[in-house]
């Protein structure tokens, strides 16, 4: 009997959580049904775009996008100056260890992915799903980062407070345990926002660790004065100042 009650508690549990993600994808930017590209007639799986329940790629669960072999350059740091996404080129920082920000290159990096297994019968391949594949059409639909990230926020690093020096004092915090010790996070000093760190050493600073891929907080002036998917209401510049305390 309490086996039969975990079983059902697991699966009220996982669908509360599917249904959650849907609610805050829905009309997002991150829905397919909304994209530029495909008219916004509400008939495509939103989940699909990125999730297949059979068969997926990558180290994030049922990841549905192909990775490609791209190397990035990110903005030096003391742990890396580059980010590649070939793991036989570079074992240790591929895909697989940075997978909070290789899966939004997928999209962002104007580079053409395809859907690994797309909806229906024998995943046959739809063209509604498939304005993803030219990459001529991908500026339309998302933001175009490329290749070159040495002008962005750096990305795949480890985060480390001590590698902050007198010169540049930005007080970044000590990393707290984030839902349990196994997981780490950096403790947002005005806001108390906890922003999740990712890697096998939960030290690394990723996409993710900043962005809220489902877009599950609301705050004032989204998509207007503000950017979509932030972990935190950035008035007044304060989720940037959670982390470098010193600014």
């Amino acid at each position: 009997m309490k086996k039969m009650l975990s079983i059902l508690l697991l699966i009220l549990l996982t669908v509360g959580t599917a249904s959650i993600a849907m609610a805050v994808i829905k009309d997002s930017p991150h829905d397919v049904n909304k994209m530029p590209a495909r008219g916004g007639d509400g008939d495509l799986e939103r989940c699909a775009m990125c999730h297949t329940p059979h068969s997926g790629t990558g180290a994030y669960p049922l990841w549905n996008r192909t990775q490609g072999n791209q190397t990035y350059q990110v903005y030096e740091n003391p742990s890396k100056t580059t980010f590649d996404m070939n793991p036989a080129a570079d074992p240790d920082n591929d895909q697989n260890s940075h997978y909070a920000t290789s899966h939004c290159l997928v999209c962002h990096n104007g580079v053409a992915s395809q859907l690994v297994n797309y909806p229906g019968p024998a995943s046959s391949p739809n063209p509604d799903y498939n304005f993803m594949e030219n990459p001529a059409d991908l500026s339309s639909v998302f933001t175009n980062l490329g290749t070159n990230l040495m002008d962005d926020h750096p990305i795949a690093f480890t985060y480390d407070p001590a590698k902050d020096n007198a010169t540049e004092n930005n007080g970044f915090p000590t990393a707290v345990d984030y839902g349990s010790a196994s997981r780490k996070a950096i403790p947002g000093k005005g806001t108390g926002t906890k922003y999740p760190l990712y890697g096998t050493t939960k030290d690394q600073f990723e996409c993710a660790t900043c962005h809220s891929v489902h877009d599950t907080v609301e705050y004032d002036g989204k998509g207007i004065s503000q950017v979509y998917f932030l972990r935190v209401d950035n008035k007044g510049s304060q989720m940037c100042t959670d982390c470098h305390v010193n600014r």
